[in-house]
């Protein structure tokens, strides 16, 4: 049967006074909950109009609610039942450079800093590669060790093919080659941080007879031959330094060249670290050939340019953010001056 307009109407005020009823029975029926920091968050049970949920863990604070912002200090500000979370950092130290053989310069230790964290601690040290082991002989074995470890423990003959792994808040090395150690810290909350160095290490045995000897690139103050290589018992080691100060330990390659050749004729790059945009400054006081030379940790070269018939002062842009993010070292030679410098990409 058709309804009329009248009866259409009559149904559609029913329905509607129906479901004001039905919302006021839920509004009689709900729970409030106090917001004394108006932020929206309720706490407490109350009788009059508020917040319908309880989710607030501070009502005294209109910063400190779910979905807040966690800033360090001491407080769960996102009422998620943790403190600070996301927020610690851990500091692994510098980079550093390791000599394999020689006493004085062949250990590297670091303890793991952190801030911002909630102990206990577990701390977890890992190395890029594998260790190497009985390189020439057996006295040729790699270290890394603290704690309970991993893969660290060279076999008779051989490496091993995992990289190591350890736990504690210290790391020691003792390397024959570069290598990037990097440790993950984790808190009692389950928060973790990282952070990585680089040892740059060589093998400065010189392998001349007895292993007590070692190399030592020796300054002979000569443009044409300005390194030379030389072989030395340790024991002799201070009193040869002593007598001849531009000397260092190591073999006379470009990455150590670097520890006693930076400055040369106004040598230097900035802004470093980079995003991989570079300035180099130099200055060159003859038409030479200048090669500029980058190679990474394992002594790769990711990057050659030659100039030809030079001279003058150098002001020129590198743009290397082709290459990923770490350590390289970036070698100009002149004629017969070789300058190197550490440049680090982030």
């Amino acid at each position: 049967m058709k309804k009329t307009t009248k009866q259409l109407n009559i149904l559609r005020i029913t329905f509607c006074l129906l479901a004001l009823m039905c919302a006021g029975l839920n509004y009689a029926n709900a729970q409030f909950y106090t917001d004394d920091d108006n932020d929206g968050y309720g706490r407490l049970p109350v009788a009059a109009s508020g917040p319908t949920n309880a989710d607030d863990c501070d009502d005294n604070d209109a910063s400190i609610h779910p979905g807040g912002t966690e800033i360090a200090n001491n407080l769960d500000d996102d009422c998620d039942g943790l403190v600070d979370e996301g927020l610690m950092t851990v500091n692994a130290g510098s980079d550093a450079n390791g000599l394999f053989g020689y006493t004085a310069g062949q250990d590297i230790s670091r303890t793991a800093s952190v801030s911002n964290g909630f102990p206990p601690y577990t701390y977890s040290w890992t190395m890029d590669r594998a260790l190497i082991c009985n390189f020439f002989n057996s006295a040729g074995d790699e270290l890394f060790y603290g704690g309970t470890c991993t893969d660290n423990i060279c076999p008779g003959s051989g490496s091993p093919s995992n990289a190591p792994v350890c736990n504690a808040g210290t790391i020691n090395c003792r390397l024959l080659a570069n290598a990037q150690v990097c440790v993950t810290v984790t808190d009692v909350q389950g928060s973790t941080a990282s952070d990585c160095f680089v040892i740059f290490a060589e093998d400065a045995r010189c392998h001349q007879g007895s292993n007590t000897k070692i190399n030592v690139c020796h300054s002979t103050g000569s443009q044409s031959n300005p390194w030379v290589q030389i072989c030395i018992s340790e024991n002799a080691l201070p009193a040869h330094l002593s007598h001849n100060s531009g000397d260092y330990v190591g073999t006379c390659d470009a990455r150590q060249a670097a520890n006693s050749v930076v400055a040369v004729n106004g040598f230097s790059i900035t802004p470093n670290p980079s995003s991989g945009q570079f300035t180099i400054r130099y200055n060159s006081g003859v038409n030479a050939v200048v090669k500029i030379n980058v190679t990474n940790l394992v002594g790769q070269s990711v990057y050659t340019e030659t100039i030809s018939d030079y001279a003058g002062h150098m002001d020129k842009q590198m743009d290397f953010g082709f290459l990923k993010s770490g350590v390289y070292m970036l070698s100009l030679t002149d004629g017969s001056n070789l300058v190197n410098q550490k440049i680090v990409i982030e």
